[in-house]
């Protein structure tokens, strides 16, 4: 991910989410849909040492919440956290990996629902829950483990 274009591309794709919904939570880029995950080549994509770092940060964010966002217990403050620490990864990532384009393109796709969930859990769209917000950081954390190579990824705690 190039540096430069880090603050204007994170206000983009934390903006753009809303601006989808207000058009009927169409899920185009573009006027296209969005690209379909699939590995690369039958393997997972390659990660680099900052997006490793970005997601596992995220995922042990998700585990520590997760007993409560699955019986519908987290409190407001649970979420208002989760989303905060979960835009500081994006941040971090957004700013540090340096995937190449191909890769780069599939991440996005799969973090797509974290960067949508950030505002919902934080109460800006009253019309989805907070813990629907939550949901999609799941889904992410559940597509990179599916479709990207990080090594020692333990995945979600499901006990």
């Amino acid at each position: 991910m190039h540096n430069r274009l880090t603050p204007l591309l994170l206000a983009g794709l934390l903006i753009a989410p809303a601006a989808w919904a207000a058009q009927g939570h169409e899920h185009e880029h573009g006027g296209a849909p969005a690209p379909a995950l699939s590995l690369h080549q039958g393997e997972r994509w390659p990660t680099d040492a900052p997006l490793r770092q970005g997601m596992g940060a995220i995922l042990a964010l998700i585990n520590e919440r997760l007993p409560r966002i699955h019986s519908d217990v987290a409190t407001e403050q649970d979420y208002g956290e989760l989303a905060d620490g979960v835009e500081a990864q994006l941040g971090y990532m957004f700013q540090n990996c340096h995937l190449d384009p191909a890769t780069d393109a599939t991440l996005h796709t799969v973090l797509t629902d974290a960067i949508e969930g950030v505002p919902v859990m934080r109460g800006e769209r009253p019309d989805i829950s907070r813990r629907d917000g939550a949901l999609g950081v799941i889904r992410t954390l559940e597509n990179y483990g599916s479709y990207f190579d990080h090594p020692g990824w333990s995945g979600l705690d499901r006990h």
